[in-house]
């Protein structure tokens, strides 16, 4: 069994408010056509009655997210650690692989309730359209490199233990980069986490976000020798620093969305990391 962690003694976050401005300036952006989509986040600090053991951690997210990325990143008596749903770029040989995650809603409490929220999200203009910048982003940059791009005709449902997405897997066949990290160089951020445009999306998340981003959302993985290679993108993370967390989610904002809405869905994506930190319920 994982060593039990310290006790939550304190739990703050930047101005929630500030974060919802920030997400109604930019709906006015966009709708005043300035750009499509911009992903903004924003992050909780937890102060805990001791230092937090990133084993401990690592091994409850094993426990919790089992068909995630799993990632614990080290430097300077710090660590980015969280489970990842979100693959950014595959490469083996000459074929190439993403996984289009974009468009939320939690699960639901019963069956029925889960179903219902899937058909929701399934059907949902506000989610489709955030969704569907991803796929054709990524699909538009598979075919500039590869021989054949496939995908299905529409999303299918990801299910994972708080939240479920709207998510489509693209392939390349034939692919002509000689390594994965061309890749990632050109995907990173796809609209999932910067949005698009791309440039204007990022000069929106410079001047509106509240927080400075440093190792979240950032490209995670390996590759060998012969440029063959997995990464995934460092999201449903947590920054560890002695006997504090930083916990960091962050939402597509599109024409149709709701502020409110927009942060219910950021602790909804937080929900992994403080369960991995013992926290279950602390609001």
């Amino acid at each position: 069994l994982p060593a039990p962690l310290p006790a939550l003694v304190a739990a703050r976050e930047a101005d929630s408010g500030r974060w919802m401005e920030a997400v109604r300036q930019a709906i006015a952006s966009i709708r005043a056509g300035a750009l499509d989509k911009v992903v903004l986040a924003r992050a909780r600090q937890l102060t805990f009655a001791g230092t937090i053991d990133a084993g401990s951690v690592l091994a409850r997210l094993r426990e919790q997210q089992p068909f995630a990325y799993l990632f614990a990143f080290e430097q300077d008596g710090r660590c980015l650690i969280g489970a990842s749903p979100e693959q950014l770029v595959q490469k083996e040989g000459e074929t190439c692989r993403s996984i289009c995650l974009a468009g939320s809603a939690r699960r639901g409490a019963t069956v029925e309730e889960d179903e219902r929220l899937g058909a929701w999200l399934l059907s949902d203009r506000k989610n489709r359209q955030e969704h569907q910048f991803v796929v054709r982003m990524i699909s538009r940059l598979f075919a500039e490199v590869c021989e054949a791009v496939e995908m299905p005709d529409g999303p299918q449902l990801l299910k994972l233990p708080h939240i479920q997405h709207l998510c489509t897997s693209v392939v390349g066949r034939g692919c002509r980069e000689p390594s994965v990290l061309r890749l990632v160089e050109r995907m990173h951020p796809t609209p999932a986490l910067g949005g698009t445009p791309r440039e204007r999306a990022m000069e929106t998340i410079r001047a509106l976000e509240p927080l400075e981003r440093g190792w979240y959302a950032a490209p995670i993985g390996w590759v060998d020798a012969y440029g063959d290679g997995e990464w995934a993108v460092a999201i449903r993370s947590a920054l560890l620093a002695g006997s504090q967390a930083f916990l960091f989610a962050g939402c597509g904002i599109v024409a149709d969305s709701d502020p409110q809405s927009e942060y219910e869905e950021t602790n909804v994506k937080m929900a992994p990391m403080l369960s991995a930190l013992g926290v279950m319920h602390h609001d």
